[in-house]
């Protein structure tokens, strides 16, 4: 079987889109914003910049807690916080809902 490489800039933007709505829209927009001029346009697209959520759920394991919630809640770190609210909110700020 011969390997062929392929790059993320070769596929078709849905192609991307359809990759991107898998992914959390902050990991995405921190990602992705000053990448490159066609990154940047779909990074933009309103499908990821909507609707945010700046905390992580982190699963828990089920034991026996039934009662208790399945994830756990936690602030995004400041490394990633900072960024954000300093250089990606100011461009996305009209999109958000």
């Amino acid at each position: 079987m011969e390997y062929s490489w392929v790059q993320l800039s070769h596929l078709p933007d849905e192609i991307l889109m359809i990759i991107f709505k898998k992914l959390h829209n902050i990991w995405l927009l921190y990602s992705l914003i000053g990448v490159n001029k066609r990154l940047n346009r779909i990074a933009h697209d309103s499908i990821f910049t909507n609707c945010l959520t700046l905390l992580r759920f982190l699963p828990v394991p089920l034991i026996v807690f039934y009662a208790l919630p399945r994830y756990l809640v936690y602030p995004l770190p400041d490394p990633i916080i900072d960024p954000f609210c300093l250089q990606i909110l100011p461009e996305i700020h009209n999109k958000i809902e």
